[in-house]
């Protein structure tokens, strides 16, 4: 029985350090990529947008000369929409 809270605790406790990890670094990213010549990322965490809006402005930035690898976008993504993302009253 105790083994088996252990287990339980030690995942628990890796599965939120990698949710740590992973929005540490798609913030990173976001602030390092999308802080522009146009604009500071002020601009972006002011927006609440659903995850294709977010898509969309991501498509967009890269028209306009942003450089991102897929993995890279798919980290700003997922911190946007998890971060920054539509709620609904």
């Amino acid at each position: 029985m105790l083994k088996c809270r252990l287990v339980k605790f030690c995942l628990v406790s890796v599965s939120v350090l990698v949710l740590v990890a992973c929005a540490s670094t798609g913030e990173k990213l976001t602030d390092k990529k999308c802080s522009t010549k146009c604009h500071t990322t002020e601009k972006v965490y002011n927006k609440a947008y659903m995850p294709n809006q977010w898509k969309q402005t991501i498509i967009s930035m890269k028209r306009f000369g942003v450089k991102v690898t897929a993995e890279e976008e798919k980290q700003i993504l997922d911190f946007l929409v998890a971060e920054h993302g539509y709620v609904s009253k």
